[in-house]
């Protein structure tokens, strides 16, 4: 049981759980335990009025070298809300600091860069590293209310939006490994 400001991970019990998986005890004791609590991987935040307000999810969550635990989703979320970018993939698993990949909104990147006399919008171009630095930091600081530790250090543009059924599911999730697999080599050079 969690006390109001502390969050920790959501298990749920009744008669809407699951009784387990087909013909798979191993997992399904993973799962639910012998009391028969269901382990969601949901991470919740306990308010002090006893409402639990969703954080992420503990496959999700980023461990950074120092040992600090930092949830993803709710950084990426507040990265999104920028007019700029499309979508924020955070991360940093055992490194120094944070990190985001952005895809960026590319129709108002084109509208920013014709403002600003760039020409194409090119994600190389040394002005447009800078915007995108520039909006990380306006949403992601201390003075936001933001934990050290929750901090973006450096930054990686992707040159083409995610596509459904490629970086992102029918349900329009990102698919965290697809992507991390598939732009390592981009994510290693930050």
């Amino acid at each position: 049981e969690c006390k109001p400001g502390e969050s920790g991970l959501l298990y749920v019990k009744g008669e809407q759980v699951f009784k387990g998986y087909y013909k798979n005890e191993k997992a399904t004791l993973e799962v639910i335990d012998s009391d028969g609590w269901f382990k969601t991987g949901d991470l919740v935040k306990k308010t002090v009025t006893d409402h639990l307000i969703f954080v992420g999810r503990m496959k999700d969550t980023i461990v950074l070298l120092n040992g600090e635990n930092v949830e993803p989703e709710p950084l990426e979320e507040v990265l999104e809300d920028s007019d700029f970018i499309s979508y924020a993939v955070v991360f940093g698993q055992d490194r120094e600091s944070l990190s985001a990949m952005i895809v960026p909104d590319f129709e108002a990147l084109k509208k920013y860069s014709s403002k600003q006399g760039l020409g194409d919008p090119i994600i190389t171009n040394p002005n447009i590293e800078k915007l995108f630095k520039s909006e990380v930091k306006s949403k992601i600081s201390t003075s936001k209310g933001f934990h050290q530790t929750q901090l973006i250090k450096d930054i990686v543009l992707v040159d083409q939006p995610f596509q459904l059924g490629e970086e992102l599911t029918n349900t329009m999730k990102k698919k965290r490994n697809f992507i991390f697999e598939k732009y390592k080599s981009a994510m290693g050079k930050v």
